[in-house]
């Protein structure tokens, strides 16, 4: 009987461990970070959280594979604002430019992905990675931005 409550506490301790998923990171500005699928970055100085949330298309050719196009990795991004705003958007980027664009604006931030790993289509979703960076914008590129 006295053993009962370590057996409670390791079985606990167990169920724990096995629900967990990517961890949250945090990041800077203006630097490359990875971000694990499922995964959400926190980029303090913004006020922004970026979660990796899917990898809903994936047509990118394997190693060694003849392919007749270039093929295009998608990722989705749920990006928030973590202030009082609480503001919050889905964003959809692209590994082909042809097909789409790298990169997306969330205010006055320009996030930019990149690579997508591993370089081709895999049969499970899980081992995703993305890389991203986030960058502020000035006034003379938000002109930009609006204007095109």
């Amino acid at each position: 009987m006295r053993y009962l409550p370590i057996v409670m506490l390791s079985v606990l301790a167990a169920a724990c461990a096995g629900t967990t998923g990517p961890a949250d990171i945090d990041v800077e500005l203006e630097l490359d970070f990875r971000l694990l699928l499922g995964g959400t970055a926190v980029v303090e100085e913004a006020g922004l959280a970026i979660e990796f949330k899917a990898v809903p298309q994936d047509s990118r050719c394997p190693p060694y594979a003849y392919c007749v196009w270039a093929g295009d990795g998608v990722v989705e991004l749920r990006v928030r604002d973590t202030g009082s705003a609480g503001e919050e958007t889905r964003v959809t980027l692209h590994t082909n430019p042809s097909q789409g664009s790298a990169s997306a604006t969330f205010g006055v931030y320009l996030i930019t992905m990149l690579s997508l790993e591993p370089s081709y289509r895999v049969a499970q979703h899980t081992d995703y990675v993305v890389t991203l960076r986030v960058v502020q914008l000035s006034v003379q590129s938000l002109d930009m931005v609006v204007q095109a």
